[in-house]
């Protein structure tokens, strides 16, 4: 890789550090968030697991939780140890996601490597630029409502997108199997830990798969395109495994009305800018005019095409399973696919236009410098996934734990204000020491007890 390039992804790397590290940090707080930090479950889908299917983010919290515990050790306090390989291990993923993106610009605009990089920027500051509702409480592409979704929903989210554009590169030249450095047992590797995260994520490249599959059947299937027959497979096996599950069976008793989830994805849909809305339409009505224009087909009119059947696709499974369980189309994680496929849609229209018309080559510089003083503007705050208050509520529970441990006793009361009691309270205390006591940070189990009043030991 060129130094350029090089220099650009480090860039992008350090940037995304500093955001979920420092300006965005994530801490653990509710129940799931302490349980599956030192939770340990197989690599393979059981039938007796609450989440049967769900391997990916519950192999990678207690790794996220093990190396969290190796900082502890090293003299860093616990709850920024856990926020410092959060934010360090999604600003990994979200930089191979970039590189991946950009493999997949130059493959479209025929080597064009700066092109490339100005279309991974376009994409990468629309992501946060897109939803905007209130000046302090702004959401992004990548955002997470708790710590555990940051890994169940999030990079779940974010490894599928890699195999999609991935699978995209495959439908432009089928050589980077094996040629060009994606080898099949890599490319089945990465299908079965996609497909075995969660459900929302996985439609996300399976449902690609299956498009691109559809178009190689009408070119004529070569023995390398029964690769994509594997992640539907996976996808296929997942949905069997999680549907008999404990999970499924709980959530299928709160049945929610059409109506309701259509108004909740309404209201969702209000935090979308109207000036980006503005900008996607009049790209891809540009598009569609050129291609009109000229009568020319290419792969990249695949691509787009691809995606907006994906969106849609998404679109009817996320309705489906919020009225089957519960209403999802209310959270950036479960719908992230939906803008994901938007997203890239338009940014394939835009490296389209690019190749084609000088003047793009001037105009989108200058766009991606308002786009960056926006994203980057001191005044814009983004929604914290828990506030400085939980931050602060979370280190007095654990200060008041070692006090007591301190002490020789083995039952803490901690206090919760009553407006940030954790989720679910039954067994929250039992899931903190036992992550806490794995993780070494106090040498014994303690019988740690919620309350709204003062914290006690005993």
């Amino acid at each position: 890789m060129p130094c350029r390039e090089k220099s650009f992804f480090l860039f992008l790397f350090l940037i995304l550090i500093y955001f979920f590290c420092l300006v965005h940090p994530s801490i653990p707080y509710n129940g799931d968030d302490w349980r599956y930090l030192s939770y340990a479950r197989h690599a393979w889908p059981e039938a007796a697991e609450w989440n049967p299917a769900r391997i990916l983010p519950e192999v990678l919290l207690p790794a996220i939780g093990c190396m969290s515990a190796f900082l502890y050790k090293m003299g860093i306090d616990y709850i920024s140890s856990v926020s410092i390989i959060y934010g360090i291990f999604l600003s990994f993923l979200l930089t191979v996601l970039a590189y991946n993106f950009y493999r997949l610009f130059c493959d479209m605009l025929a080597g064009d490597s700066l092109g490339a990089l100005l279309l991974v920027s376009f994409f990468m500051l629309s992501s946060f630029f897109m939803f905007e509702k209130y000046q302090n409480n702004n959401i992004f592409l990548f955002y997470a409502t708790y710590f555990c979704t940051g890994i169940y929903y999030v990079a779940s989210n974010i490894i599928n997108s890699i195999l999609t554009i991935i699978l995209f590169r495959y439908s432009l030249d089928d050589r980077i199997i094996d040629d060009k450095g994606y080898s099949i047992p890599f490319l089945v590797l990465l299908m079965y830990i996609s497909q075995f995260s969660m459900t929302f994520s996985a439609l996300i490249s399976v449902s690609s798969a299956f498009f691109i599959f559809i178009i190689k059947c009408k070119k004529g299937l070569i023995r390398k395109d029964y690769i994509l027959l594997v992640p539907m497979v996976f996808f296929v096996s997942a949905a069997l495994f999680d549907i008999s599950g404990n999970r499924f069976d709980a959530l299928q008793k709160n049945g929610i009305s059409l109506s309701t989830v259509f108004f909740s994805f309404h209201e969702f849909l209000l935090n979308l800018r109207n000036d980006f809305i503005v900008f996607c339409v009049l790209i891809v009505f540009i598009y569609f005019m050129t291609l009109f224009i000229k009568r020319e087909q290419n792969d990249v009119l695949h691509i787009v095409i691809i995606c907006i059947l994906s969106m849609l696709l998404i679109f009817i499974f996320d309705l489906i399973l919020s009225m089957k369980t519960m209403n999802f189309m209310e959270r950036i994680e479960a719908t992230y696919g939906i803008f994901f496929f938007l997203l890239l849609s338009v940014t394939c229209c835009l490296g389209y236009l690019l190749k084609r018309f000088s003047l793009i080559k001037i105009l989108l510089p200058i766009c991606i410098l308002f786009l960056m003083v926006d994203v980057l503007h001191v005044n814009k705050i983004y929604a914290d996934t828990y506030g400085a208050d939980k931050r602060s509520i979370v280190e007095s529970w654990l200060s008041d734990i070692k006090k007591a441990e301190n002490k020789g006793l083995s039952s803490v009361v901690i206090r919760v204000p009553q407006i940030g009691w954790p989720h679910p309270g039954e067994w929250f205390g039992d899931v903190v020491s036992q992550t806490l006591y794995v993780h070494r940070v106090t040498k014994n189990k303690m019988n740690i007890i919620l309350s709204d009043g003062k914290s006690t030991s005993q």
